[in-house]
């Protein structure tokens, strides 16, 4: 690294060890989000649904958590760290006092310091190349819906609009038939659009009809949509991390699962709801667009075992919420206590001691006051020593001050340069 000084390179270096980070607490959010849903797992799907929506909301807040530390922390000091730097890297002897690395580990941290940049470049290719996929699949859902070209039967839109209605939907869906879909899927972001199968939706029973477009319905009151964007575009800034895959997949079985569920309700009939799902399946396009909601998404097996199961929800009780905190409580203490540990040893560990230049007097001795000695002439007793000084009343004029007998003193202009040169010492020697 160069200089601390110089903010860049730490920003770069803030930015690759948040990356590096995120692999152990997006692992760690992911163990937290499987304990919680361990505890909920005979509660509502909903509440398991929202938990791990807060779960993924702490996964893209982590790298920035973990800049946000790095970049606040202290800085090592010359008493607390010996740093061996050179304009571009820092050597693995950088390792500070107190730090109980190895040697191997300090090397590691410094290699890794030294191609932050390197690292930060791939980061940008893998993120740059996962948010084009997601423009891709948003054109293909734009492309899909204008490729619809004629408006569903009266019946089934008026059916649509009257499950709208009980849902509390401000404002009426259409319902548009389109041969490119298998399946049943919600179109659009803000003005959605049903898009049903022109080849097997009218093989449906209006009993079955109504559990379906219930359950698309469903997926516009809960505005699912902007959610499953907003999970892709998470998934695409931190693709390289597993944990971030596993809790967005299990954000979407429970999203369906609350569709299930509200479906249900507004049904008179399981089966009936379970054999429309199955019929859907087999019709279902694989090649579906990514950001079209639909009946058919999920496990089909699973969905279908859980909806003939008898057992209700429990309560959430006072017990279960406890747990809840306690163990919401310690993920966010552990997860903020190590973070902010880890960054302010790896700060001290990678940005170089500020040196402060020593003053003048210890690294180098003082240069000795010029000699002054000249030579007082008597008439009578011949030549004495003495010293040169300046006259009190004229800055121009020298004497030589005899340092023996009388100590009288003699104007001579050879002391004139010797009083200069011991002006300029006294100067020089005052400035430092």
């Amino acid at each position: 690294m160069s200089h601390p000084d110089s903010q860049g390179p730490v920003l770069f270096s803030g930015f690759a060890w948040s990356l590096i980070q995120f692999l152990w607490q997006g692992a760690f959010l992911a163990g937290a989000l499987a304990t919680a849903l361990r505890i909920l797992r005979n509660r509502s799907a909903d509440l398991r649904y929202r938990i791990g929506c807060i779960v993924l909301a702490g996964m893209t807040l982590c790298p920035l958590l973990s800049v946000a530390t790095f970049m606040n922390a202290a800085p090592p000091t010359r008493s607390s760290a010996k740093l061996v730097s050179t304009p571009t890297t820092v050597t693995a002897s950088a390792a500070p006092a107190n730090s109980r690395w190895t040697k191997a580990e300090a090397a590691t941290v410094a290699w890794i310091d030294s191609h932050s940049r390197d690292l930060l470049l791939l980061w940008s290719l893998g993120a740059l190349a996962g948010l084009a996929q997601v423009v891709i699949a948003v054109a293909a859902a734009r492309q899909l819906r204008r490729a619809a070209v004629e408006p569903a039967q009266p019946s089934l839109q008026f059916l649509a609009d009257r499950i709208g209605r009980e849902l509390r939907i401000s404002h009426s869906v259409p319902l548009l038939l389109s041969s490119r879909v298998g399946s049943p899927v919600v179109a659009g972001f803000r003005r959605h659009t049903i898009l049903l199968p022109s080849g097997s939706f009218h093989r449906l029973s209006p009993q079955q009809a109504q559990a379906i477009l219930a359950h698309e319905l469903a997926h516009i009151r809960r505005r699912d949509s902007l959610v499953n964007m907003l999970q892709s575009l998470a998934e695409a800034l931190l693709f390289y991390n597993p944990a971030v895959r596993w809790v967005s997949r299990r954000i979407r079985r429970d999203r369906e699962y609350c569709c299930d569920d509200l479906a249900l309700r507004m049904s008179d009939s399981p089966l009936a709801y379970a054999k429309a799902l199955a019929v859907l399946e087999e019709r279902r396009h694989r090649g579906d667009p990514e950001f079209s909601i639909g009946a058919s998404g999920g496990n089909l097996s699973m969905r279908i075992k859980r909806i003939f199961a008898a057992n209700r929800p429990a309560p959430l009780n006072a017990e279960t919420r406890i747990s809840l905190a306690v163990l919401g409580a310690l993920t966010v203490a552990i997860l903020l206590f190590v973070s902010l540990a880890a960054n302010t040893q790896l700060r001290a560990q990678t940005t170089p001691v500020p040196q402060k230049p020593e003053p003048a007097s210890q690294t180098a001795k003082s240069p000795p006051p010029p000699d002054m000695s000249c030579t007082f002439y008597d008439a009578g007793n011949g030549a004495h020593p003495g010293t040169c000084e300046a006259s009190e009343r004229q800055a121009s004029t020298s004497y030589c001050k005899q340092t023996d007998g009388k100590h009288l003193r003699q104007l001579q202009s050879g002391c004139e340069w010797k009083v200069k040169r011991l002006q300029r010492w006294e100067k020089e020697r005052g400035s430092r």
